[in-house]
C-alpha cells in the first residue's frame, strides 16, 4: 500500500513538472515572439527612412577570404535539422513545444546559412506539420494571434529556400493568412515587413485564375495599411511590396484590359501615395529608391493604363513632366544607357503618346502641358536616335530596338509630323538599317508576330519618307522570306500584295534602289518554293520596269 502511494506521488510530481514545463514553454514562445516583433519594429523604423544606408564594416571586422566548410560544420547542421525534425514528429510533443522549436529555425539557419542547401531545407520543412499553421491562422484561435507575424516571416523564408513540392503543402493556409492582415480586423501588431513577407508568399503560391481574388484582397489590405501611415510611410518597404504584387497581377493576366481587373480600392491608394513621393525633393531619395518608384509607375501603365493616370489631373501632369526629365537623364551617356531604366520611362511616354493619338485627350487648356511635354519628348528621342546613327554611337541592343519600334509607331501615326529637317532627311535610311538588324537577329529565322505587323505598317507608309536608300528591294525580300515562316500561305500572299502596293507608291523615285540591290533581290528568289515564286512574279515585273540607276 505504501508502494502504491509513493508511485502515485511520483506520477503526480511528474504531471506537475510536465504542466509547468508546458507553461514555461508557452511563456518562452511568447517572449521570443515579442523579441522578434520588437526587432522587426526596429528594422521597420530603419526602413522608413527615405534613404538606404549601407552598413559600414566595423574596424574590428576586416574582410577575409571565404571560409572553407568543414565536415564537422556540416555534421553540426545535420544534427540541428535532426533535432528539429525529432520535435516536429514527436507525437508526445505539445503544440507549445513544437511552436517553440519552429520560431527558433530562422536564428539557427542564419548561423548555418551557407550550409542550408535546397536538399537540407526540403528535409527540414517537409517534416513540419501543417496543423501548426492551420491552428495559428484559424480565426477561431485568436489566442494564437500573437504568433501570426512570426509564422508569416517563416513561411516567407521557406518559400524561397525549398522546392515547390515542399512549401506548397502549406498553401491551404493562404486564405486565412491574407485575411489575418486586414488593417481593420487584424488582432496582432502590423508593420510594413509583414506585408512585404505576404507579397513574397503570394508571388510563390498564387498561380491559378481562381486565386486572383486573394491577390486583389492582399493589394487592398497592403495599400490600405501604407496609406494609414500618412507622414510615417515606410517608403522602401511600400515600393518593393507593391512592385512585387503588381508584377504578379500582370503575370496572372498579361492580356487583359484595365476594365477586367478587380480595381476596387488599391489603384487609387497607390496613386495617392505615388503622388506624395513624386512631390518630394529629388535629393530626399537615393537613386535606388527613385528607380523602384518608377518601376511601380511603369507597372501601373500595364495594368491601369491611361485610365489610372487620369484619376488625378495634377498627378498626370506631374508624371509626364518628371518622366521626360528622367528619360533624358537616362540617355546622358548613350553607350552606357541602363536598358531597364530607359525602357520603363519609354513605356510611360508610349502610353501617353498612344492616348493622345487615339483619342481627343488633354485638349483642355489646363492640361495643355501634357501634349506639349509628350511632343518635346518625342522630338528629343528622334533627334537623339538620328545623332547616334550619324556619329556611329552604338546603343545597347534593347535601347536601340525600343527607340526603333517607337520611331516606327510615330512615323506611321497620322497625328504626328516630323518637323526637324535633319531628322526628316536621315530617318528613312536609319529605319531601314534597323530593319535589317531586326531581321538578322530574329530567332530561328522567324519574326515575332508584333514585329511582323510593325514591318507591315512600315511598308504601307514607306513612300512618305523624305529620303530612303538603295536597300529597299533587299529589305522587302528579306521580310517576305522571314514572314512566310510565321504565317500560313494565304496570309503570306496578302503580305506580297502589300509589298507590291509599297513599290507602286515608290514609282517615280530613284533613291530607294540601284542596279546592285535589284540584282541581289532577284538572287534571293532561290529561297522560295515554286508556288511562292509564282506569287512574287508580279512584284518583280514592277522591279524590272524601273529606270536603271547606278
Amino acid at each position: 500500500m505504501s508502494y502504491s502511494s509513493e508511485d502515485e506521488k511520483r506520477k503526480a510530481d511528474a504531471e506537475k513538472k510536465e504542466t509547468s514545463e508546458d507553461k514555461g514553454t508557452a511563456e518562452e514562445v511568447k517572449t521570443a515572439v515579442e523579441k522578434k516583433e520588437k526587432a522587426d519594429k526596429e528594422g521597420t523604423r530603419e526602413n522608413s527612412e527615405e534613404t538606404i544606408k549601407e552598413k559600414k564594416p566595423t574596424e574590428e571586422k576586416q574582410p577575409t577570404e571565404e571560409r572553407k566548410l568543414t565536415e564537422e560544420e556540416e555534421a553540426d547542421m545535420e544534427k540541428v535539422i535532426d533535432e528539429f525534425i525529432n520535435v516536429f514528429q514527436d507525437p508526445a510533443a505539445t503544440f507549445e513545444k513544437k511552436m517553440s522549436s519552429l520560431i527558433q529555425i530562422p536564428n539557427q539557419v542564419q548561423m548555418h546559412h551557407s550550409l542550408l542547401t535546397r536538399e537540407r531545407a526540403d528535409r527540414l520543412f517537409s517534416n513540419i506539420p501543417i496543423e501548426i499553421f492551420q491552428r495559428v491562422f484559424d480565426p477561431a484561435h485568436e489566442d494564437h494571434a500573437f504568433l501570426r507575424s512570426v509564422l508569416i516571416h517563416i513561411i516567407h523564408f521557406f518559400c524561397q529556400c525549398t522546392s515547390y513540392e515542399v512549401h506548397s503543402k502549406f498553401k491551404p493556409c493562404l486564405e486565412n493568412i491574407i485575411k489575418s492582415v486586414s488593417p481593420k480586423e487584424a488582432t496582432f501588431p502590423l508593420n510594413g515587413m509583414v506585408y512585404n513577407n505576404i507579397s513574397v508568399i503570394i508571388a510563390y503560391w498564387i498561380s491559378e485564375k481562381e486565386e486572383r481574388s486573394m491577390l486583389y484582397e492582399a493589394l487592398r489590405f497592403t495599400t490600405g495599411f501604407f496609406v494609414s501611415q500618412k507622414d510615417n510611410l515606410e517608403v522602401l518597404t511600400f515600393l518593393v511590396t507593391v512592385r512585387l504584387l503588381l508584377n504578379k497581377v500582370y503575370q496572372m493576366s498579361p492580356f487583359e484590359t484595365s476594365n477586367t481587373f478587380d480595381t476596387r480600392g488599391w489603384p487609387i491608394a497607390i496613386l495617392h501615395l505615388m503622388r506624395k513621393l513624386l512631390r518630394e525633393r529629388t535629393e530626399k531619395f537615393t537613386p535606388e529608391v527613385r528607380s523602384i518608384m518608377w518601376d511601380v509607375i511603369s507597372s501601373m501603365t500595364r495594368i491601369g493604363q491611361i485610365t489610372w493616370f487620369n484619376l488625378d489631373k495634377n498627378f498626370t501632369k506631374l508624371v509626364i513632366q518628371l518622366n521626360s526629365v528622367e528619360m533624358q537623364m537616362s540617355l546622358h551617356d548613350p553607350a552606357k544607357t541602363d536598358e531597364v531604366t530607359f525602357c520603363k520611362h519609354l513605356r510611360i511616354l508610349e502610353l501617353f503618346t498612344s492616348a493622345i493619338c487615339d483619342k481627343d485627350m488633354y485638349g483642355e487648356k489646363e492640361m495643355a502641358v501634357v501634349p506639349k511635354t509628350v511632343g518635346d519628348s518625342c522630338r528629343f528621342l528622334l533627334t537623339f536616335f538620328v545623332e547616334c546613327h550619324l556619329q556611329k554611337v552604338a546603343l545597347p541592343v534593347q535601347v536601340n530596338l525600343s527607340i526603333f519600334n517607337f520611331t516606327v509607331f510615330l512615323f506611321c501615326n497620322d497625328e504626328m509630323t516630323i518637323q526637324d529637317e535633319k531628322v526628316r532627311k536621315n530617318i528613312g535610311p536609319l529605319i531601314l538599317h534597323n530593319c535589317f538588324q531586326v531581321l538578322h537577329r530574329s530567332a530561328n529565322g522567324e519574326l515575332r508576330e508584333d514585329t511582323s505587323q510593325l514591318f507591315a505598317d512600315l511598308l504601307e507608309r514607306i513612300a512618305e519618307f523624305e529620303l530612303l536608300d538603295e536597300s529597299v528591294p533587299i529589305f522587302i525580300m528579306e521580310y517576305l522570306d522571314k514572314v512566310r515562316r510565321l504565317e500560313d500561305y494565304e496570309e503570306w500572299k496578302g503580305r506580297v500584295i502589300d509589298a507590291k502596293c509599297a513599290l507602286m507608291d515608290l514609282r517615280g523615285r530613284v533613291d530607294w534602289y540601284s542596279v546592285k540591290t535589284l540584282n541581289e533581290s532577284k538572287q534571293m528568289l532561290s529561297r522560295f518554293t515554286e508556288p511562292e515564286k509564282h506569287e512574287l512574279k508580279m512584284l518583280f515585273k514592277i522591279l524590272d520596269k524601273l529606270p536603271r540607276v547606278n
